[in-house]
């Protein structure tokens, strides 16, 4: 459901005026009110990278999100994985997600074990999802060498 339009001007004065009493969090906030108005995709980003410059994990994971969008995977996997630094779950998760589908399963689990110990319940499914995949290539690569052994010893 998508807010009134007056409503969203006093928000985004209230978060504005947040910022400039020096809460940092009111950045992550203002992009997030941003991101979800068509037209203001710049000023979101703009605001992320305020509160990613300022240290704030959940102001990288937008700034991911918006990157990604753009089609800037290289620029979303740094941003995430600042957020990941600094504990944000999703960003976490999200760098799992970027990880695994280069193939890069050991990062993708990592991360997600990451994003689920700070609660992020897609993570623990994801984690799910990948570890059986990576038994059942162990266990195939064991019977293999398994079988060569057996074939030598003949």
């Amino acid at each position: 459901m998508a807010a009134k339009p007056g409503a969203q001007l006093d928000a985004e004065e209230t978060y504005r005026e947040a910022i400039e009493a020096g809460n940092t969090d009111a950045w992550v906030k203002l992009g997030d009110l941003l991101a979800d108005q068509p037209g203001r995709e710049r000023e979101a980003e703009e605001a992320y990278r305020r509160g990613d410059e300022r240290g704030d994990g959940g102001a990288a994971y937008g700034l991911g999100a918006l990157l990604k969008e753009r089609g800037d995977r290289e620029g979303a996997e740094a941003a995430w994985r600042r957020g990941d630094e600094r504990g944000d779950a999703t960003a976490a998760y999200n760098l799992g997600v970027l990880l695994e589908k280069r193939g890069d399963r050991e990062g993708a689990e990592a991360a997600y074990r990451r994003a689920d110990e700070r609660g992020d319940a897609d993570a623990a499914y994801r984690l799910g999802v990948l570890l059986p995949c990576a038994v059942v290539r162990l266990g195939s690569a064991l019977m293999t060498k398994w079988r060569s052994t057996r074939r030598r010893a003949r």
